[in-house]
């Protein structure tokens, strides 16, 4: 799968344009989420919410903040 990524970035890059953010697997926001109950989800049992692990794509999870996160999640990733 890493390999299919590095792929897809390459094919990005010749056509020189960038994947939309939202795009799976590939967009600038994908496996992160700014949900308050899929953060609090993710921390506790990743695999209910990501169907592949991001570590194995060469990519990471990533957690936004904004009024949709929960405080005590907030609170616990400060």
């Amino acid at each position: 799968m890493k390999k299919l990524i590095e792929l897809c970035n390459f094919y990005y890059d010749v056509i020189n344009k960038k994947p939309y953010p939202n795009k799976p697997l590939l967009g600038e926001y994908a496996f992160s989420t700014c949900a308050g109950i899929h953060q609090d989800g993710i921390k506790k049992s990743p695999e209910t919410y990501e169907f592949i692990n991001p570590n194995d794509l060469g990519l990471e999870r990533k957690f936004y903040f904004n009024k949709l996160s929960s405080n005590r999640v907030c609170q616990q990733n400060l």
